[in-house]
């Protein structure tokens, strides 16, 4: 009887060290998957990691919010009435978020997308809060209504043959269609494994546990300290050579270039100036010279020129012969446009 309850014991403090850890590495996961700048630019033109984005920011939020209920420091509110509030509010969150409207405004402006990535990461919060306040029979509804959404909103964005999301192309629509429909199957294979075998699985861990615990109680708790460690070093480790690639960036030009610069502050992400007169034959060459941490372009919106990916650091240049106004735009992120007035000598 002494040796089954220092077991528990000791299983339940390699569980309090483990879930001390989660919080911090959910944080650094969110910003992480939110700022690193290779991943953030292709957000912008392919749905589906757009859509796997979002499902990592909601990772992070469990590893948040599921220590906080397991610590006890929210037991008063604790009760399958806020376990049922909590997922109504996670369902109209996902409901808001996944319609094309609101969707395409998260990707041209740049302060809705930073308002919809917090969204999704207070979601992922309620999911580890809110989920396991629930009684076993709602989880298995719940997990269910899951499933079933998740098949058939892929196979809804397979057979249509017009962009639910606009700024998306059908290719990519289908593509993600197929990876969220192939799967369901195991999911529903996997959900009645889940249900017949689990009071099996808890007696087999129990035994378990009880011969392991000296085995394990010393290499449990490191694994997430350094993963937190390592996507940190990552992050720092682009921006610092980022940095250095920009600082040192060679910025000569002739007499006759004009220079726009594209510049990515804390507080501002555009091209510098918006918009520019040149006079032809005087400074109508054009050099657009990266000053950002990501990738960006400089598309016009009439198909006159295109720079392709311009990365940090790098340039692109483009000389006009008629007068005109002529806007152009970055692919990767819809809120950076800029204008250009030629004008004869």
């Amino acid at each position: 009887m002494n040796t089954t309850l220092a077991s528990e014991a000791r299983r339940e403090n390699r569980l309090f060290k483990t879930l001390g850890n989660l919080p911090v590495f959910g944080l650094i996961l969110f910003i992480f998957i939110t700022t690193f700048p290779p991943l953030e630019v292709t957000t912008e033109i392919n749905l589906g990691i757009h859509m796997l984005q979002h499902i990592i920011i909601a990772i992070s939020g469990v590893l948040i919010g599921y220590p906080i209920l397991k610590s006890g420091k929210i037991d008063r509110i604790k009760s399958t009435k806020f376990g049922v509030l909590g997922l109504l509010i996670i369902g109209g969150l996902l409901i808001f978020w996944h319609l094309p409207y609101f969707w395409d405004a998260a990707v041209e402006s740049v302060i809705v997308h930073i308002v919809e990535h917090f969204c999704f990461l207070l979601i992922g919060i309620l999911i580890g809060i809110c989920i396991p306040m629930l009684q076993d029979n709602y989880k298995m509804i719940v997990l269910a209504l899951t499933i079933s959404a998740h098949m058939f909103y892929g196979f809804a964005l397979f057979l249509i043959s017009t962009p639910v999301y606009p700024l998306y192309t059908v290719a990519q629509q289908q593509i993600l269609g197929i990876a969220m429909f192939a799967p369901a199957p195991a999911y529903f294979v996997g959900y009645l494994y889940f249900n017949l075998t689990r009071e099996n699985r808890r007696l087999e861990e129990l035994e378990f546990n009880s011969h392991s615990d000296k085995r394990n109680d010393s290499s449990q708790n490191k694994i997430v300290p350094l993963l937190s460690i390592i996507l940190m070093v990552l992050l720092v480790g682009y921006f610092a050579i980022t940095g250095y690639v920009i600082v040192t960036a060679s910025n000569q030009r002739s007499p006759n270039v004009s220079v726009i610069y594209i510049v990515e502050t804390p507080v501002s992400w555009q091209y510098s100036p918006q918009t520019i007169v040149v006079q032809i034959g005087v400074n109508n060459t054009i050099q657009w010279t990266s000053h950002s941490f990501a990738y960006d372009t400089v598309t016009s919106s009439t198909g006159l020129f295109s720079s392709g990916a311009i990365s940090p650091g790098g340039a692109f240049s483009f000389t006009f012969t008629h007068a005109g106004t002529y806007n152009y735009y970055c692919q990767y992120h819809l809120w950076m446009h800029g204008t250009i007035i030629v004008k004869n000598a």
